[in-house]
């Protein structure tokens, strides 16, 4: 039996997008608070939050698969780090230009617009990253690894954690929020 509820693929796009949005932001926030200055980002010391280690566990990657996950994680930071590096030192200005006795309107936009391009870029990047992971695993593990993904977006404070299910309202209670 056929409930009509279809989902587009437009639909599953910017589904996708705002996942791989949120948990970029994750990492940044990461990457900021949770580090020594200069120090590397905490999951490359292989902690509890290594996404490399977290994925490998959760979908039992054979050999072959761990040495394909570890190219791909590789070359994604070689091209995104520089990317991000970039983002930092735009910010920087940006708050140097916030002290300045008098705003220079001009700057802080293109600052601002600087990031957006940049962040944009990011994204893109993380979402072929991730999309190269799905499809270096067969059918059987690409299911696994959207709940892995969930699973570890909540871990890092990237989505919040699943609600239990409302009770039904009764006739005549108000909304909760309005």
């Amino acid at each position: 039996m056929e409930s009509g509820f279809k989902i587009s693929k437009k639909e599953w796009g910017v589904a996708l997008l705002i996942i791989l949005n949120l948990l970029t932001l994750a990492a940044l926030w990461l990457t900021i608070f949770h580090r020594s200055p200069g120090g590397p980002p905490p999951w490359s010391g292989g902690g509890a939050q290594d996404p490399q280690r977290f994925l490998s566990r959760g979908l039992q990657l054979t050999e072959s698969q761990t040495k394909e996950f570890d190219d791909l994680r590789d070359r994604f930071l070689k091209t995104a780090g520089p990317l991000h590096e970039e983002i930092g030192r735009l910010k920087e200005a940006l708050i140097e230009e916030m002290f300045r006795p008098s705003l220079d309107q001009a700057r802080i936009k293109s600052l601002i617009e600087g990031i957006g391009v940049r962040r944009e870029d990011e994204e893109k990047r993380l979402l072929n990253h991730f999309l190269d992971l799905v499809n270096a695993c067969p059918p059987d593990q690409k299911a696994k690894f959207q709940s892995l993904m969930r699973e570890f977006m909540t871990m890092i404070g990237a989505l919040d954690p699943p609600r239990p299910p409302q009770s039904p309202s009764r006739p005549g209670d108000s909304p909760p929020f309005r």
